[in-house]
């Protein structure tokens, strides 16, 4: 009798056993795997702008700075020679933006398409009695209203000194204008997108700041583009815009990043999203 219950009980430990690895899986122990971590490559976001659906299509003006034999700033490689000019890269992002933007339904005019002076004529186009660089800007600022432009984006590249980390977004309104409100709208739109558009590339740009444009000269003279009326500014822009300086080409970082022509297709999508939601806003 003695010997059936230790065969009963043998049995029952077995069956316990049995059903405790159905249930469990298999309780022997295996060494454990570790699996390395895997950071992400962030890559450029694709974005495609959506049609505009408005009662007419606006029209964007597009001022790529300087051109000719203003280079704007530069970035000087170690032989001290420039591979990298203002001039290029702002009519490289023009570019692409005013295709971005046809393709959304607006009407596009660029302030220049090569690299020359918008003052092809070189004529005193501000009356101030001097042909100078003021003359190329007033060029530039009658071929705006003269397109009866809804809307104006000067692009430049930022600078300053080689070496001293500086790097980021800055943009620029006039506060002085009867469409002041819509000015400054429109440059923190600007540099919104900006910044997004950088850092869906993978590039945490500073956010610097979105100023009136009063803060730039001790002087408080307004940029040329954007302020009103002045005995050397023949004529002020009969539209809302904004003066928008893109990254640092003194930083290293940012000038091969500016090398990049993936940098230039998102920021050019930026762009055409703040447009976008610029006109979303105000619709006449």
């Amino acid at each position: 009798m003695l010997r059936f219950f230790r065969l009963a009980y043998l049995y029952l430990t077995l069956l316990a056993l049995s059903l405790l690895q159905a249930a469990c899986g298999d309780i022997t122990a295996t060494p454990v795997q570790t699996i390395a971590a895997v950071t992400p490559t962030l890559q450029p976001v694709s974005t495609i702008a959506p049609t505009l659906t408005t009662a007419r299509p606006f029209t964007v003006a597009l001022d790529p700075g300087h051109g000719g034999d203003d280079w704007g700033a530069g970035h000087f490689n170690s032989n001290d020679q420039p591979d990298l000019l203002e001039k290029d890269l702002t009519l490289q992002l023009s570019t692409a933006t005013a295709t971005l933007l046809r393709q959304s339904g607006f009407k596009v005019v660029i302030t220049r398409n090569g690299d020359a002076s918008a003052n092809n004529l070189t004529t005193d186009l501000n009356g101030d009695g001097k042909i100078n660089e003021l003359d190329d800007l007033q060029a530039r600022l009658n071929l705006a209203n003269n397109s009866k432009a809804d809307l104006l984006l000067s692009l430049h590249i930022n600078s300053s000194t080689p070496g001293d980390g500086a790097g980021g977004f800055e943009t620029w309104y006039c506060a002085d204008r009867s469409f002041a409100e819509r000015n400054k709208l429109f440059a923190q739109l600007i540099q919104q997108e900006s910044i997004a558009s950088m850092y869906s590339f993978g590039y945490e740009a500073q956010d610097r700041r979105v100023a009136d444009d009063l803060e730039i000269d001790w002087n408080g003279n307004h940029l040329y583009m954007f302020g009103p009326p002045t005995p050397t500014r023949k004529s002020a822009t009969t539209m809302p815009g904004a003066l928008t300086e893109v990254l640092f080409i003194t930083n290293d970082t940012e000038a091969n990043l500016l090398k990049d022509s993936k940098t230039i297709k998102a920021l050019a999508e930026g762009y055409t999203r703040a447009i976008q939601q610029y006109f979303a806003y105000y619709k006449v």
